[in-house]
């Protein structure tokens, strides 16, 4: 079993540097431009999908549509593969989030069971809900399938901690780009991580410059 991890395109937050967390947020125009290259990768032979899960978030059901529609595959989302829910912070500026709340973000970044306020989730509260997803897709299709899962930043990490057996506090460290592929692998009953933040299909050759977007 193959499973794709992916990111969703830029949007105008992402530009921004703004915390979306539940906030809805669509495509800008460089995340459309993403998604239709993440579609050119994922329809070669050696990298078809067979089903694709998403998180029902706009932002990753834009990136999710073209690479659907081009292999004739229903999207099935989850709202439990949506991203973290940011409570206060979402829509503010994580470099003011730093300094104007200070305390709030060193509690947050110190333990993974630290809730951000206003009602949002902590990291452990993520994982909870985003592995148990994982873990039911997972026991839904045959050895040998090739699995996409559409979705967000955050639960992409806490996934990697869940297949890896990696504490959560490391995979925080983990930095993923806007459509970049995570692939996992399964050998032996066991998940092995083939490639992290692949954005091959987003440069050019081998100098690492990005493509160009027309």
């Amino acid at each position: 079993m193959v499973l794709y991890l992916i990111r969703h395109g830029e949007t105008d937050f992402n530009a921004g540097n703004l915390v979306q967390g539940w906030t809805e947020s669509e495509l800008n125009a460089t995340g459309r431009w993403q998604a239709e290259m993440l579609a050119k990768r994922l329809t070669q032979p050696d990298e078809r999908p067979t089903a694709i899960y998403c998180s029902p978030q706009s932002r990753a059901a834009e990136t999710a549509r073209p690479t659907a529609e081009a292999l004739g595959l229903q999207p099935v989302y989850d709202d439990a593969l949506m991203e973290m829910r940011c409570g206060d912070w979402e829509g503010l500026n994580f470099d003011q989030i730093k300094h104007e709340r200070r305390d709030e973000f060193h509690a947050w970044a110190r333990s993974a069971d630290s809730c951000i306020p206003g009602g949002g989730e902590s990291i452990r509260d993520l994982h909870r809900r985003a592995s148990k997803s994982a873990d039911r897709i997972i026991s839904s299709h045959p050895d040998g399938s090739r699995i996409a899962i559409f979705t967000h930043g955050g639960v992409n990490r806490v996934l990697m901690a869940h297949f890896l057996g990696i504490d959560l506090q490391v995979s925080r460290r983990c930095h993923q780009d806007n459509a970049s592929i995570s692939l996992f692998v399964r050998r032996l009953d066991m998940f092995f991580m083939d490639r992290w933040n692949d954005i091959s299909h987003l440069v050019s050759g081998t100098d690492g410059r990005p493509l160009s977007q027309k």
